[in-house]
This record gives C-alpha cells, sequence and structure tokens, in this order.
C-alpha cells in the first residue's frame, strides 16, 4: 500500500510498457518510500482495504479490522450475515461511522464500528459491490450480467427501501434524453 502526505497534482505522467521491467523501484518514483503493514492482527489476506479520514478498514474473508492512520488497532468484529447462516462478504463500504456489508446471499447489513448490526434488508437480488453516498443513500451493484437486467439499485439509507434501479448508458446508446431530470 502506499501513502502519500501531500496531495501535489503536479507530477509527470510514467507511462510503463509490458516489455519495460518486472518491477520498479517506487523510491525513483515517490522519492523516500517507507513500507508498513499492521502488526497488531495476522492478516490471512485482504479482500478489500478502504481508507477514509478516521482510518482503514480491511475485510479479511468475514472480519473486518479498523487501523488508524499510523497503523495503530482500533478493533474487528466478525460479520455475522444471512440470519439463518454464513455465506460471507461479497463487499463492504464504510461511511459516516457505519459499515455497509453485502453478503454472498441477498443481504444488506449495516453495523457500527463495535460489530452490531443496525439495520438488514432483502435485496432481492445477488449483489456484487456496494457504495455508501454522501448524502446518505446507498449504490449497489446487481450480480446479474445478462443486458436485459438492472444493473444499479439505489437504496435509501435509513429503511432501506429501493428507490429506484438503472442500466448504465452505453456511449453508443447516449442521447439528450440521458440528462434530463
Amino acid at each position: 500500500m502506499l501513502s502519500c502526505s501531500e496531495n501535489d497534482r503536479s507530477h509527470e505522467i510514467i507511462k510503463i510498457s509490458d516489455n519495460l521491467v518486472d518491477s520498479i523501484d517506487v523510491s525513483c518514483i515517490l522519492g523516500e518510500v517507507e513500507y508498513i503493514a499492521p502488526t497488531a492482527v495476522e492478516l490471512e489476506h485482504a479482500d478489500k482495504i478502504i481508507a477514509d479520514d478516521e482510518g482503514i478498514y480491511i475485510l479479511d474473508y468475514r472480519t473486518i479490522h479498523r487501523f488508524g492512520h499510523d497503523w495503530d488497532y482500533s478493533g474487528s468484529f466478525n460479520v455475522e450475515t444471512s440470519q439463518d447462516n454464513y455465506w460471507g462478504v461479497t463487499d463492504f463500504d464504510v461511511h459516516n461511522g457505519k459499515v455497509y456489508v453485502l453478503d454472498h446471499k441477498t443481504m444488506l447489513h449495516i453495523y457500527n464500528f463495535n460489530g452490531e448490526c443496525i439495520r438488514s434488508a432483502e435485496l432481492g437480488f445477488y449483489a456484487a459491490t456496494i457504495k455508501a453516498l454522501p448524502d446518505g443513500n446507498i449504490l449497489v451493484s446487481d450480480a446479474y450480467q445478462a443486458d436485459s437486467e438492472n444493473k444499479f439499485h439505489l437504496f435509501n439509507g435509513v429503511e432501506l427501501q429501493e428507490m429506484t434501479a438503472f442500466s448504465p448508458i452505453k456511449k453508443q446508446e447516449k442521447t439528450w434524453r440521458h440528462f434530463m431530470g
């Protein structure tokens, strides 16, 4: 994982071709490089890593670990999914003190950082990804591959009721209608 201390956007773009080298010395690009890793807990693997203003969150199969930005361990909890049995975690997101979790079945769960389940809802479809939006709503993409199916579902972040669903627009199908409210 790389971390930058400054938000300098005046950098030069470096193109890397497939036949250039097998590895790159990151210090030649970034200057000083320091590799850090969590030491308070042994991770089997990191399925997803999220860093926000509050800290760093790592999904390790069905456990979500929380760290400070200096890798100070803040705790973890196991995600208990699909009320009748465990199916695994498909995706998760973190926003405003809540952890949003999709399980491998068809459930959406919201946890606090203490690992207490605040709310769960049956989605009615197999979900692939989740994003908690700044307005409090939740965007979920489904795992269906058929073109006729909806790809994205927007849920109210409080009642977890679906508000709308839509498919992405293909570039060749764009018209002025797609940009009208």
